[in-house]
């Protein structure tokens, strides 16, 4: 969404990027609220259930490949997790606070930054 409207800044100044923007925003939108109709009107339907069962695992595969993907950018490669020992601390931390607490994830986003930029180098 900032390429777009950036591009579109660049292209057709102000309109230029609401309309860049609305263009990747709004299908995505149109899209969430009719899968969501769809799913309110099928919801106890048993082949629908079975879809989903299905899909569930799927998207915890899914989620756990950003997770393998993710890892070395915020721990380093393996040689360094050891010697990164602070951020595997604020990771359990959070991952803790988050399902105790049940806090909001952009005030844990802000959070971390703000313990990276007060206490990391």
């Amino acid at each position: 969404t900032k390429m777009a409207s950036y591009v579109g800044h660049h292209v057709g100044g102000i309109p230029g990027a609401a309309i860049s923007l609305a263009a990747i925003t709004v299908p995505t939108a149109v899209l969430i609220i009719v899968l969501l109709g769809i799913y309110l009107k099928f919801r106890d339907n048993l082949y629908a259930e079975r879809f989903l069962r299905g899909v569930r695992p799927v998207v915890i595969a899914l989620l756990a490949v950003v997770l393998w993907e993710f890892v070395p950018r915020a721990f380093g490669g393996t040689s360094e997790w050891i010697s990164n020992w602070e951020l595997w601390v604020i990771a359990i931390l959070s991952f803790g606070i988050s399902i105790m607490f049940n806090i909001h994830p952009a005030i844990m986003i802000v959070i971390g930054g703000a313990i990276g930029l007060v206490f990391l180098r």
